[in-house]
Order: C-alpha cells, then structure tokens, then sequence
C-alpha cells in the first residue's frame, strides 16, 4: 500500500479537478478508490488535504525538516510575482506582501486601471490591519468571496498545476526547493493555463447556482 505524503494527497485533488475518473486515479497512483474518495471529501470538506486554515498553498519540506511556503498572483496574463513567505502567514507578513510585492508588481504588468483582488476568508485577510490598508487604497476593490469556496478561486487550480508540474525527487535542499518552485512558476508563466482558469469563471459561477452551492470539480 502506498503512503501517501502530503504531495500524494494534493495530486489526488489536481487528478480529479481534471475530470479523471475515481477509478483511474487509484489504478495509476496504487490506492484503492476508498483512498481516493476520502481524499477529495476532505477537500471538498476543509479546501486542503490537511486541517489547515489558511487553505492549501505549495508547502514543502527539504531533508532539514524545515517548512517552507510560498506566495504569489496570478491573472488572466499569468503567473505574477511568487515569492517565499518562510513558515506560517501572519497579518503583519501579509500586509507586507500586499505593500511591497502585490502591488508593485502588479501596476508593472497593469499600468492602469482598477485591480480588484481576490483571496479567501482566513483570519490573516480579514484582519483589521490589512482591511484598515486595503480600505485606504483606492484603486484596489476587494472582492467578497464566500467561506470555504477554492474551487472557485482559479489560483487553487494553478497551485494544483505546480503540484503536478515540479519534480518532488530532485528537492533535497533549501536551495534546490528554491530552484523548482521557481522553474515550476516560469514553466506556468509560459502557457495559457492562467488564461483558461480566468475563462473558466463564468462556467463555475453557472454551474455553482445549478448545484445549489455544492462544490465543484475545480
């Protein structure tokens, strides 16, 4: 029987966003359709494949048992800035991501204009001092976006995309982690699969009010 590291789990996820068959996805990764099922509920129950409130983001480990986490944009254009966060997100690491990395960078890729920014309800993007911030600035609209809803959000299915894309074998070290993730993003940053995702939208918002809210396959 296979043990299913976190990496597993999430590749059951990104195998089934895609549509492929319960019983194909056992067959190729060696579980049983039990497995599998179990699998998605619980991320159709908690949006990750751990209880982890903050939602599912690349994380990893290299062979010194330290956590890493990343964050970055995304838009119809593609991949935006990624950059490593270095443990857990707090309000105050958040607010300075938003400051000195979303912001920037996106007025580089769009000049002009509104940005209207979307990201989940965890605490750390409902805090008083990142809602105090963004109310300030004028030329950012916050989306409200319902609890519990990743298959809503395109960037989940991008960070899915990685998942699947980076070569987990070859990560033995801080630097290599570094390494993959990046050359993952800028593989991604070379497709269309950002636009599709944006494009898919519509269809989801259709299809979530035909099944009365109930999760999707995204």
């Amino acid at each position: 029987m296979v043990r299913l590291t976190t990496f597993l789990k999430a590749k059951i996820v990104v195998l089934w966003e895609q549509k492929q068959p319960i019983k194909k996805i056992a067959r190729d990764m060696g579980v049983t359709r039990k497995t599998v099922r179990r699998w998605i509920q619980r991320y159709q129950a908690t949006g990750d494949v751990k209880c982890d409130r903050q939602g599912p983001r690349p994380v990893a480990y290299t062979d010194e048992s330290e956590r890493h986490r990343y964050w970055g944009w995304m838009s119809s254009m593609g991949p935006g800035e990624l950059v490593e966060i270095g443990g857990r997100m707090n309000s105050e690491r958040y607010l300075e991501v938003l400051k000195d990395v979303m912001l920037p960078s996106v007025r580089v890729a769009y000049p002009e204009g509104q940005i209207y920014l979307v990201h989940d309800n965890s605490s750390v993007h409902k805090s008083k001092i990142v809602k105090d911030w963004l109310n300030s600035q004028k030329d950012i609209t916050e989306f409200e976006w319902p609890a519990k809803s990743p298959d809503l959000n395109p960037i989940e299915n991008l960070w899915g995309q990685m998942v699947l894309n980076w070569d987990s074998s070859e990560i033995r070290s801080k630097k290599n982690l570094d390494n993959e993730v990046n050359k993952t993003w800028e593989l991604l940053r070379n497709s269309d699969t950002c636009f599709n995702m944006v494009s898919s939208m519509k269809t989801r918002l259709q299809e979530v009010i035909d099944s009365e809210g109930y999760p999707l396959r995204y």
